[in-house]
Parts: structure tokens; C-alpha cells; sequence
């Protein structure tokens, strides 16, 4: 049997909550959630190809040409809210080749929304939940070896009647998981517009405790797990002998949430003086100086922070968990012992003002982190940001489903006025400071590196937010 694993293009992501223009240059990372994918199709003996539109830049054209020449039995995908559309149309392209491949969608969206997902009628099976055993068990039972009632997590299709068996099991065990097959994508292809090149993603961790008001939660993404320190040393050694990468992007929710976890793996680079440089996405109230100087000597180049807000009152209508005074903290300890900062913000929260824009705009310039993006609130569906704007009146309460049937196709409403006009003064007062580049041209190392900050500049001297 042979499965074709697709990511196709962000389709109709008119909910995007960054410019167009600065979408487009911020660069195409590896697909890490098919890849694993991948590895379970692969180690239980099926034949599998991964297509990727974004990063060999095709059009629907020719990704339906390469549907064709593989004659797939399987085609999945996945689907973020973002990207819902995209998937869509690689099941819609499936059918197109032939009415005989089975389609199937993964991803978060499909957990939200599996009914509402798997009415097309070019869309065979949803899988929710963690799928590296969940798509082998939908093969068994194409294969007439399993009972489809036995799937959980699986949505399907019984004469017109859908049908969606709830989610119960989860990995219990994730250094059971066999690493991602990274060696069926070109990893040349895959690049951010701050990192070395080549570069990939990892993780050493699934679920997170936190309870943000703009982020949805899985069930199962509330099961804490670890990978012991030896797999994760494993996974990176393969990264850097069989691929030759320059950096790592690890992708955990927060990778410091655990202590002893980052300190093993530190400690274990370290003991092997394994020479790669990485980054993390974290929290500020989960590092202190001493633990960000192991870091740093294991080769942390850049952590990534949410901060979100300057403003104390959005920061607790974001159930962020955290205070001005321990961002400054944590970002002055990171300029102390040398590590890059990545500072996320978010402006247009419900009932924020100008004013309070204006102090978020100001509070990162006081920050002066090395690296921030801007992005517009979107309240995504099953958050309580979600559930917020709809009391207020400023979202329709079945946007998103709407939206899944294709029945909503505008953006939804912004959240505050003038939230675009604040986004751009964000951008530009941000990067457009001689501080900020006086400092980006003395530590640009090549030419090549040159060339992705000046298209970053284009970007934001051409900034457009998606068109309705």
C-alpha cells in the first residue's frame, strides 16, 4: 500500500495573524508532525512520499501531477485552523486523480471540528489526536484486519451519517516514537529568515500545564511527557552526522518547564562536546540565570518568549501567569549571559485601547529584545479568548464552524480599532531604529544572511495585512 503525505499552501488563511508581506519572508519550516508520520508508516512497512508545496514552491497544478505519478492508495494531510483550507484542496485534488484514494485529515482542527471537517465529500477519514498509531490502524482496517469501532479518535462516514469515536488513548511513552524521517524531504528547502542553514525542528517534550486565554488545549495536550535525555541526544546527533544542520529549533510549548529535563540534556552536549547551536521557545518565569548560563554553554543561541502584552491588565484577561517585572528580568539575564531574545507581542486583545497598543509598542522598545514580531489577536475557536469576544459582541459565536463549511469567508472582525495602523507603527518603530540596525549590520557574518534581512526590510516597508 502506498501513502502520500501532502503539505500544500495555507489556502484562504485570511485569519493569518501576521502582515502578508512579513508571512511571506519569515521563512518554510520542516513539517515535523508528518514527518513522524512518516517514520510510523515507514517501520510498519507501508511505501511512503511526502510532498511539500510550500517548500518546493508548487502550484495546484503540478502537485496534482505529482499525485498522479506516485498512484497513491492513501493520501493525509493535516490541518491546522490556519491551513484548513489547503488541506482541503489536496483531498479535493485526490479525488480529482482518482475517486479510489482514500483522503484523510490530522492535525488540531480536526479535534475541534471532525464532523464539520470529514463533510466533503472528497474527505474520507479524520484522525484526531496524536496519529502516528492512529493512522496505522486506519490501514489495518483498509486492509479488512481491523474493526473501524476500534479506532479512537477516528471520524468517518457510514452510508450519509458521520461518524466520530471520541479520543481516549495518548503516548504514553514518547521515546517510543521513532524519530522523524527527515531524510524524504530536500532539507535545503527549509530555511527562517534568523537561522543558520541548514536548520530543523525537534522536540523534547509534549503538553503543556499553562492555561493561556488565546491558545486551545487537547485533552491530551494536558499529559506532560518527557524524552529521557539519551533519545533526545540520539535525535540530535542523527540531526547533525546525517544532515549536516547548523541549528536546531526546539519546538516544545516551554522547554524549560522541566529543570532536571534541560539540565540532563545540557549536561549531556556538553560531556560529549557535541558543537551545534539551538533554540527554544520559553517562559520567563521559568528561567533564572544559572540555568541560562548551562544553556548557553551547551550552544543556546536564542530563546523565544511570549510576552504578549506591556499592559498588566491584558496580561491578566490573558491568563499569561506572568508580570512586567519578571519579562525585564528574564530578558536582561539573557543579555548577560549572551543568549538571543525572540519576543512575541500581541495587540488588538478585547477592550484594549490605543493607549494601551501605544505602551505594548513602547514596552518592546524599552525591552529591545533582538527580535519581535506583532501580531493581531485572533480568537481561534474552543479558547476562552474566543469565548471573551463572543460575549462582548465582537464575534459571531459559529464563526469557526462556518468557516469549516466554507460557509464564512470573510476575516473575522478585529477585536479593537485601529489595530492594523498600530501593527505597522509596531514594525517600523521597532526595526527601523539606527540602534537596531547599526547592531543587525555589525553581527551580519555573509552574504546570504545579508540578503534575508534585506528582503525582511522589503517586507516591512511593503507591509499589507491579508486582504478580506
Amino acid at each position: 500500500m502506498r501513502v502520500l503525505l501532502v503539505r500544500h499552501h495555507d489556502i484562504g488563511n485570511i485569519n493569518t495573524r501576521l502582515p502578508e508581506s512579513v508571512n511571506k519572508v519569515q521563512g518554510i519550516y520542516p513539517p515535523l508532525g508528518l514527518l513522524y508520520i512518516a517514520s510510523s508508516l515507514r517501520i510498519a512497512g507501508y511505501e511512503v512520499k511526502f510532498i511539500d508545496s510550500q517548500a518546493l514552491n508548487l502550484t495546484t497544478q503540478e502537485l496534482k501531477r505529482e499525485i498522479k505519478k506516485f498512484d497513491p492508495n492513501v493520501i493525509a494531510t493535516m490541518a491546522m485552523t490556519s491551513t484548513l483550507k489547503g488541506a482541503l484542496e489536496v483531498c479535493k485534488l485526490a479525488k480529482e486523480v482518482s475517486k479510489e484514494i482514500k483522503t484523510v485529515i490530522g492535525g488540531p482542527h480536526m479535534y475541534i471540528f471532525p464532523k464539520e471537517t470529514v463533510s466533503y465529500d472528497f474527505v474520507d477519514f479524520g484522525v484526531s489526536g496524536e496519529g502516528e498509531f492512529r493512522i496505522i490502524e486506519l490501514l489495518e482496517f483498509l486492509k479488512g484486519k481491523k474493526k473501524i469501532q476500534h479506532i479512537d479518535g477516528l471520524t468517518y462516514k457510514k452510508g450519509k451519517k458521520i461518524h466520530h469515536i471520541p479520543v481516549k488513548r495518548y503516548i504514553k511513552d514518547i521515546n517510543l516514537i521513532p524519530f522523524p524521517s527527515r531524510d524524504i524531504i530536500q532539507i535545503n528547502k527549509y530555511y527562517s529568515i534568523i537561522s543558520l542553514h541548514p536548520f530543523t525542528t525537534m522536540i523534547t517534550s509534549r503538553g503543556c500545564p499553562f492555561n493561556c486565554s488565546y491558545c486551545f488545549k487537547s485533552p491530551i495536550d494536558r499529559y506532560i511527557r518527557f524524552r529521557s535525555k539519551e533519545n533526545t541526544i540520539a535525535e540530535i546527533e542523527q540531526c547533525l552526522n546525517n544532515f549536516k544542520l547548523k541549528e536546531i529549533w526546539f519546538y516544545d510549548d516551554t522547554f524549560t518547564l522541566n529543570r532536571k529535563h534541560v539540565e540532563g540534556i545540557c549536561n549531556e552536549i556538553i560531556a560529549r562536546n557535541i558543537k551545534f547551536k539551538w533554540e527554544a521557545p520559553t517562559r520567563v518565569d521559568t528561567i533564572d540565570f544559572k540555568l541560562l548560563k548551562l544553556m548557553k554553554k551547551a550552544g543556546c543561541l536564542r530563546l523565544r518568549l511570549g510576552i504578549e502584552s506591556g499592559n498588566s491588565r491584558i496580561l491578566k484577561l490573558m491568563k499569561k501567569g506572568i508580570n512586567k517585572r519578571q519579562i525585564e528580568k528574564a530578558i536582561k539575564m539573557c543579555k548577560k549571559v549572551g543568549i538571543e531574545t525572540f519576543c512575541f507581542f500581541m495587540l488588538g486583545y478585547p477592550t484594549e485601547t490605543e493607549k494601551e497598543m501605544k505602551k505594548t509598542i513602547d514596552f518592546a522598545i524599552k525591552l529591545n529584545p533582538d527580535w519581535a514580531m506583532f501580531s493581531i489577536t485572533t480568537p481561534y475557536p474552543e479558547t476562552e479568548l474566543y469565548k471573551f469576544a463572543g460575549e462582548l459582541g465582537l464575534v459571531d459565536s459559529d464563526y469557526w464552524r462556518s468557516f469549516t463549511l466554507n460557509k464564512a469567508n470573510e476575516r473575522m472582525p478585529y477585536c479593537a480599532e485601529n489595530v492594523e495602523h498600530y501593527t505597522k507603527i509596531a514594525y517600523r518603530k521597532f526595526y527601523f531604529r539606527p540602534r537596531f540596525i547599526i547592531n543587525l549590520l555589525l553581527n551580519t557574518k555573509d552574504i546570504s544572511q545579508f540578503k534575508k534581512y534585506f528582503d525582511g526590510f522589503l517586507a516591512l516597508t511593503k507591509f499589507k495585512i491579508i486582504p478580506v
